[in-house]
């Protein structure tokens, strides 16, 4: 997957990838990258991200991590544009974007795009990173 723009870390921002594993690295579906995922979920605030990530912010398996983004160019989806976006890239699939597999991110990276920002639900956005190349961990000195 390759970005046409040079993109700096924002260290401006923290977001947050909340799991109940253990891992060293961000792989999209989890440590074993399961169901064909295409994107790892981040939100600005741990207590409340999704419901779908199946793990509680305050529960005794939570594993919240702190990282920092290195992102410029988003796909928005609101409640306006959501069928419309998922008719364009999913192939309609109502649990888009809720789920990104990897076919879906590999036609957004084509066209450009490095994350999803989720503004569904009434809720903080939710960001899917398409690349994970593209999360380090949030107190991390130096990384190019």
């Amino acid at each position: 997957m390759a970005f046409a723009v040079d993109q700096e870390w924002n260290t401006e921002d923290t977001y947050y990838h909340l799991t109940n594993k253990d891992f060293d690295e961000f792989i999209p579906g989890g440590p074993e990258g399961i169901d064909n995922q295409g994107a790892v979920f981040l939100t600005p605030n741990p207590e409340q991200q999704s419901a779908g990530h199946n793990v509680r912010y305050d529960s005794y398996s939570a594993n919240v991590r702190p990282v920092q983004i290195k992102v410029s160019n988003p796909l928005y989806i609101d409640p306006f544009n959501k069928k419309e976006m998922a008719d364009r890239w999913a192939n309609g699939n109502p649990e888009f974007p809720y789920i990104v597999d990897k076919a879906v991110a590999d036609r957004l990276n084509e066209a450009g795009f490095d994350h999803i920002v989720n503004e569904l639900d009434d809720c903080l956005p939710e960001i899917a990173v398409l690349n994970p190349e593209n999360i380090r961990p949030a107190f991390k000195s130096k990384q190019k």
